[in-house]
């Protein structure tokens, strides 16, 4: 089952839909599906093994009827309260709903400083600053600490920002890295033409991360980091991939 959680109620509602339409069926209350949308509220720690919750009993009882068997949970913020026109069919959850190393695969795309958007006309009152800047790493490196222990030994942490930032992108992995020595960097190749080629020997679209920016070489050349400038003609954003070693 998939489990999408977000501060947001409208990005939650957005990535239900996003999972329609890729196939993945949404499963609500009333049953049917196996996509739960929840909001997250909190970074609290995980939960006891065998704890009991309604959205852990929903997931354990459609998961025989999966058509997948991994369970992914993309977890975006934290700490700030549901809507409080939450629909009935999403649960507000904390970390501490899940057990430790309770999937197989998550996506962490935490608030950033969005400064990969365009236009960008302006940051805004609140992002002034070089330290406003860093103030999102604070959470950055707080939900990562929090999906490292949700993820099960061989599961896979992909890690991505909408932001051009290296703070929050190549600094995060060094602090992913260097916090969690169970995780271990993956290359993070994304099928085009027209990229720098990845240390694995395959191209791919994307640029490498930035050289001096905390990564050795062979790690810059396994994240990839993309901008307006790129073949791909997108906003600026960066992936990262990691594997939580199984021997840990």
């Amino acid at each position: 089952a998939v489990v999408l959680c977000d501060r947001s109620q409208k990005k939650v509602e957005a990535m239900a839909r996003r999972m329609d339409q890729m196939g993945v069926l949404r499963r609500e209350a009333s049953g049917g599906g196996n996509a739960v949308p929840a909001v997250m509220d909190s970074a609290a720690p995980c939960a006891e093994a065998g704890a009991s919750h309604p959205l852990l009993d929903l997931l354990r009882q459609g998961a025989a009827a999966a058509s997948a068997g991994s369970r992914t949970a993309e977890s975006a913020a934290a700490g700030l309260p549901a809507s409080a026109d939450a629909p009935a069919e999403n649960y507000v959850v904390t970390p501490a709903t899940f057990p430790a190393q309770s999937f197989d695969r998550i996506i962490l795309d935490p608030p950033c400083s969005a400064l990969g958007l365009r236009p960008k006309l302006s940051l805004g009152p609140q992002m002034s600053s070089i330290a406003d800047l860093d103030r999102h790493t604070v959470l950055q490196r707080r939900l990562a600490r929090r999906a490292v222990d949700l993820l099960r030994p061989g599961g896979i942490m992909t890690y991505s920002t909408c932001t051009i930032n290296a703070g929050e992108n190549e600094g995060m992995v060094r602090l992913i890295l260097d916090d969690h020595h169970a995780m271990e960097l993956m290359d993070a190749i994304v099928p085009g033409e027209g990229g720098e080629r990845a240390s694995g020997g395959d191209g791919g679209l994307g640029r490498w991360g930035l050289a001096k920016a905390g990564l050795t070489e062979r790690e810059r050349r396994m994240v990839r980091r993309f901008e307006a400038t790129d073949v791909a003609d997108s906003m600026g954003f960066f992936i990262a991939k990691f594997r939580k070693r199984e021997d840990n």
